[in-house]
């Protein structure tokens, strides 16, 4: 993949982990120090972890915004991305890392991650406290899209290769009336209920042809595109 670099810039250390480290501007220096959990005596200063989680998280933010600008949605000046970086021994041999991203949005009271595919593509819902669930997509490079359904409460279980979402959706007038619903990637939406299946039709799965299995009151059900 070549990349037509803007910006570049350097970072020097001398002493390793317990050295220093500064930018070549000099922008950038601090004293470097081992944590304890990795054999260290700990002490004052950061560590190759800690910068990298400052990093990672702004350059997250940064893209972020930049998605959102792109589709034109407004994200609250205080919102905020938290980078959580850990290292340690691979089974396989080597050390490795592994790096967890949190988005704090203000306003929303919960978020979950209920699926994900195999391109990394994940589905859940949130609430900003109207008292309804609402439904999100998250691309794997960070672009996300929100969606509702028809008046009720929205709940993925599945996203398949191709984008498609299933899930169930909860009247908000009748909340014993449960319907199934399917999203294309282009955001149609069609919500379906078993034939005679009564009003409890709730989807689990949906393949990379699009076929959806679930549950309903009486057993269970595939459903062809």
């Amino acid at each position: 993949m070549s990349i037509d670099v803007k910006y570049r810039t350097s970072a020097i250390t001398t002493g390793g982990r317990d050295g220093r480290v500064r930018s070549e501007d000099g922008h950038l220096q601090a004293q470097l120090s081992t944590p304890k959990e990795l054999g260290g005596a700990g002490g004052e200063g950061t560590n190759p972890e800690q910068l990298f989680a400052a990093g990672y998280s702004a350059c997250f933010l940064s893209a972020l915004k930049f998605a959102g600008h792109q589709m034109k949605v407004q994200l609250p000046q205080d919102v905020s991305v938290k980078a959580t970086v850990g290292v340690g021994p691979r089974k396989d041999g080597g050390y490795g890392l592994a790096a967890d991203l949190t988005i704090d949005v203000p306003g929303a009271v919960t978020t979950s991650v209920d699926c994900i595919n195999v391109k990394g593509t994940v589905a859940g819902s949130y609430d900003i406290g109207d008292g309804n669930r609402h439904g999100f997509v998250r691309e794997p490079d960070g672009t996300i899209t929100t969606f509702d359904g028809q008046d009720c409460d929205i709940s993925p279980t599945s996203i398949n290769r191709k984008g498609l979402v299933t899930g169930w959706c909860i009247d908000h007038q009748k909340p014993s009336h449960i319907l199934g619903f399917v999203r294309k990637p282009d955001g149609t939406i069609n919500e379906f209920h078993v034939p005679n299946g009564g009003s409890n039709t709730m989807p689990y799965g949906i393949n990379d042809a699009g076929v959806i299995a679930g549950s309903y009151h009486s057993g269970g059900f595939l459903r062809f595109p």
